[in-house]
């Protein structure tokens, strides 16, 4: 088993990211530069 490790993600890279129309409905946090997908309201 391999793992691979990731650079933090900056504040700008986050912005640009959750920006994609793929990520349009959905939700995020960025966390010590860790992407959290949040729960949906309700």
């Amino acid at each position: 088993m391999s793992t691979t490790a990731t650079a933090p993600m900056t504040a700008e890279q986050f912005f640009d990211w959750v920006q994609r129309p793929e990520n349009r409905d959905r939700r995020f946090e960025l966390v010590a530069g860790e992407v959290i997908e949040m729960s949906r309201p309700g």
